[in-house]
């Protein structure tokens, strides 16, 4: 392992004195194509070369993931809303139009047989609905966009702090917090408010993710699994993936405060804590983080847990929340990840995705077997890609 970076325990006052040092001065970070000025959508996409070697590949795995599964052969679920979301980003910076038609075709698919909007894990698609209305008209879109705003502020039952019930209007246990959640609800808030400038839709989200962070974090930064879970779970066991949900939703969070010139000290203290303790773990040699965080050589390193962090350590370096001294570990990352890329005759496949994850006891996660083309790996690598895209190399 490289040698550990440390903890800041003077983060959230450091934060504090750093916002209010924003409003003094021009901020300035990676991002901007003119110093001083929030990033467009044209400034976006031209931060993310259209002829690197990141998106030509992203472009190609969404390519094979659109040839080989049909829009309506696809469940509404969680899974297939990850990768889906994962299309919207790419769009952002190719201006495919086939990647929306996709989209647009599954909505429609399941706006005409049916759909349930119950728990989390059916949110995510609206957030694809959002991205999709920024560019084109689209009743159905907007009608799940509805749907899953009504269920989420009045369906969903709440935890007595207020945090959002993983498992919906299921009432025969009380109500859990997951970290999967922030991702799966959270990022639909986020799409709106990134596309729609919806302020109550940021509020909703950074009020959740405190909750959630209140429960969750431990004092080293990471995340455990849930709370207030029927099932028994081992302490001090901290799943890759489910703190990357947290790190991917956290900084596209924070860049969309940055991009108002907003300060949200207490989501930067706590999500870099995270970061710094998840750049402790990253293993040295292969650039992956293993499925149990804090446990290398048990079980496996874990690809989409991985590409999801890249992802979200990517976009805080991209908007000034790290600094270039987490370059190395991006680019080390970068290479892990696209060592699990097998290519084939059909294009390039993802391996070393864990199967979907219950939050239960250190054996459970254990079993869990490894998988490919999984949807939600599909859409983690995509998203990696796109933010690893033009990043310098480090000094």
């Amino acid at each position: 392992m490289h040698s550990p970076l440390s903890i800041d325990q003077n983060a959230p006052m450091r934060w504090l004195i750093f916002a209010f040092l924003i409003g003094c001065q021009p901020l300035i970070y990676p991002d901007q194509c003119q110093e001083g000025e929030a990033p467009d959508s044209s400034c976006f996409a031209q931060k993310r070369p259209l002829d690197s070697a990141e998106v030509e590949l992203a472009s190609r795995l969404a390519n094979r993931w659109m040839q080989t599964h049909a829009p309506g052969d696809l469940p509404w679920n969680w899974e297939e809303g990850v990768a889906l979301f994962a299309l919207t980003e790419l769009h952002r910076v190719t201006g495919d139009e086939a990647l929306l038609d996709y989209i647009e075709a599954y909505l429609e698919h399941h706006h005409n047989e049916g759909y349930k909007v119950e728990t989390s894990d059916q949110c995510p698609a609206a957030a694809s609905a959002v991205s999709l209305l920024a560019h084109r008209p689209s009743p159905t879109a907007q009608t799940v966009i509805d749907r899953v705003e009504d269920y989420l502020a009045n369906d969903a039952r709440r935890t007595e702090d207020g945090g959002i019930n993983h498992m919906g209007v299921l009432a025969i246990m009380d109500p859990t917090l997951w970290v999967d959640s922030l991702f799966m609800f959270g990022e639909v808030w986020l799409r709106r408010a990134d596309l729609e400038q919806n302020d109550a839709a940021l509020a909703r989200f950074d009020a959740q993710f405190g909750i959630f962070s209140d429960r969750l974090q431990e004092d080293d930064g990471l995340y455990t699994h849930a709370a207030d879970w029927i099932i028994e779970q081992t302490p001090g066991v901290f799943w890759a993936r489910g703190n990357a949900w947290v790190t991917a939703a956290g900084y596209d969070a924070l860049r969309i405060h940055r991009l108002r010139g907003v300060g949200a000290p207490i989501h930067a203290a706590a999500l870099e804590r995270q970061a710094r303790r998840i750049l402790e773990l990253q293993d040295a040699e292969s650039g992956l983080w293993w499925t149990l965080m804090t446990e290398p050589g048990e079980a496996y390193e874990e690809v989409s847990g991985s590409a999801l962090f890249l992802f979200g350590l990517a976009r805080a370096w991209r908007y000034g929340f790290l600094g270039d001294e987490i370059l190395p570990a991006l680019h080390r990352g970068k290479r892990g990840i696209l060592a699990a890329i097998d290519e084939r005759d059909d294009g390039p496949a993802i391996t070393g995705i864990s199967g979907p994850t219950t939050a239960a006891t250190r054996e459970d996660y254990l079993r869990v077997p490894l998988e490919e083309d999984l949807p939600y790996g599909v859409g983690a690598m995509i998203l990696a890609l796109i933010e690893l895209a033009g990043l310098p190399e480090p000094l």
